[in-house]
């Protein structure tokens, strides 16, 4: 069912490109009309299942690399701006959207409403759930741990957590290429119309009233108690639990929460004042859908693996903070962006041409993606369950392709 629904999507996408005659260059903002096509774009906007996000993710960096006519660029850019808007708009997109081509362009839309009972519109500086995009974050906080020599990357877990019974067989490297073997606590439904939600197993455990404490105590029991799906260090397996251990073990190690650790380290020196774990009245609220018994929203859930809140504005500090090693070294950089050539890096998936994230939290969405010389970047975050930023980084990709060199 999952690799079918994989292969199917990846051919509507394609067919989208298609019909906007990106591949011969005659290029056309409006969408098709069609009722096919309705279905089509209906079914390219709805969340999709898990698999098809690991493909999402990482499909895009798959693809040949290649440069842009800056030059070109900086002299069509009104006619970009206004391309690109029409993409927007025709996506039906609400949230806040980035991309930066070159050093003399720079797009910036927001779109929909942050809370529009109160009629207050979406901003470059309002704040949504990311996601997979606070992987990168957790990634960087355990590389600087190593760097100070608190952490070795090929410490067994049994060293924090000494009553796992898979303790001597995983290392922090397992957990942060995501090798570990260990079962995931949050999935997806193999539907369309199915929600991600936290593990079936673990939902009834945690709870909207509980503490960040409690929730996050129930999701480590749960995880540790669980059968590995693979043996740790021979297989890639999508999975939320290494990323939340790896916030215990940061925690365990630096001798704050994980939360004051990011803060201390990366959030407050960066100036990511828009940024944290913790929800407020600046938090766009989700629209399109009832997502409230999913669990993923739940304090203390999220945690290390896709709690973070953040903004547009917070998001390009972190990329020419990580970039610019203010955070971590060159060292610790080159790890963090894949070892032996694999696309997975530590909390990034890597390939030819971007450094990405992608991730879903009930009705919000985020893509994140940049090239290491930040050339280019894109960044799209959302609270429009039916908003897509990955299919709209593609459709702006695509448009862009008139101007590659």
């Amino acid at each position: 069912m999952k690799k079918s629904l994989c292969s199917l999507v990846g051919l509507t996408v394609t067919a989208a490109i298609a019909l906007s005659g990106c591949g011969s260059g005659s290029i056309s903002a409006q969408p098709a009309t069609s009722a096919a096509a309705e279905e089509k774009s209906k079914a390219e906007t709805t969340h999709p299942d898990i698999d098809f996000i690991s493909w999402l993710s990482s499909s895009d960096e798959a693809r040949q690399d290649y440069e842009y006519d800056f030059v070109a660029v900086k002299q069509k850019s009104e006619e970009i701006t206004e391309s690109l808007n029409h993409i927007t708009s025709d996506s039906d997109f609400s949230g806040s959207v980035y991309m930066k081509l070159g050093n003399d362009f720079e797009y910036i839309n927001s779109k929909g409403y942050a809370d529009i009972g109160n009629r207050v519109k979406n901003s470059i500086t309002g704040c949504f759930y990311t996601g997979g995009f606070t992987r990168q974050l957790t990634a960087a906080a355990v590389l600087k741990l190593v760097e100070d020599g608190k952490l070795d990357l090929d410490d067994k877990l049994e060293k924090f957590f000494p009553v796992y019974d898979y303790g001597k067989e995983i290392t922090v490297r397992n957990l942060l290429t995501m090798t570990s073997g260990i079962k995931d606590y949050a999935k997806a439904q193999n539907s369309y119309n199915d929600e991600i939600s936290v593990n079936e197993g673990l939902r009834s455990e945690i709870s909207l009233n509980n503490t960040a404490g409690e929730n996050r105590q129930k999701v480590y029991q749960w995880i540790v108690s669980q059968e590995l799906v693979s043996k740790p260090g021979t297989t890639f397996t999508e999975s939320d639990s290494d990323y939340f251990l790896l916030g215990e073990i940061i925690a365990d190690v630096s001798g704050m929460s994980y939360e004051e650790y990011i803060s201390e380290t990366i959030l407050k020196p960066l100036g990511m004042k828009n940024s944290s774990f913790t929800p407020d009245d600046s938090l766009a609220k989700a629209y399109e859908g009832e997502m409230d018994n999913s669990g993923m929203r739940f304090p203390g859930v999220g945690y290390s693996s896709f709690g973070l809140i953040s903004s547009v504005s917070d998001i390009t500090k972190w990329i020419d903070g990580l970039l610019g090693e203010k955070i971590i070294s060159k060292k610790s950089l080159d790890l963090m962006l894949g070892e032996d050539g694999k696309s997975q890096g530590f909390g990034v998936y890597v390939g030819s041409r971007y450094i990405s994230s992608f991730g879903i939290v009930d009705n919000y969405s985020a893509k994140v993606a940049f090239t290491e010389d930040k050339s280019e970047i894109f960044i799209s975050l959302t609270n429009y369950a039916h908003s897509n930023p990955a299919l709209l980084h593609s459709q702006f990709r695509n448009y862009l392709l008139k101007y590659k060199i």
